[in-house]
């Protein structure tokens, strides 16, 4: 049901280090650097080898001190397959929705994650 890795999420409290740590240091190639006022985050995109790396750095901080990972996206041929594969697997599955990203279709995995938020992801 899974094809790949689409993104995983980085939380953060601070963005310029990150964008340092990350761009500078790592040498990641930085696809976006955006604040979302309505969301209150500014989401930093780094790409490498077709994954996104995705640096979320709540505004104002959050007040935590590292970073720490948060979630992760498969990438999936066909999210209503992959959707019903994983509810029929005793999973509790969100229903299909449009994702953030236009053309997507997405679902949230919301149970048996370890506390990992999880996405299953079409492309466009």
């Amino acid at each position: 049901a899974v094809a790949g890795v689409d993104h995983f999420v980085v939380m953060t409290p601070d963005g310029d280090a990150a964008k340092a740590v990350y761009g500078e240091d790592l040498g990641l190639r930085l696809a976006l650097d955006r604040t979302f006022e309505s969301r209150k985050v500014r989401l930093l995109f780094f790409r490498l080898a077709g994954i996104t790396v995705e640096i979320a750095a709540p505004q104002p901080s959050s007040g935590e001190r590292m970073d720490r990972f948060w979630g992760i996206s498969y990438r999936v041929p066909d999210v209503t397959a992959a959707r019903e594969r994983v509810a029929a697997a005793g999973f509790d599955v969100s229903e299909v929705r449009a994702g953030m990203k236009p053309g997507t279709r997405v679902c949230t995995v919301r149970s048996k994650t370890h506390g990992v938020a999880t996405l299953l992801l079409r492309p466009e």
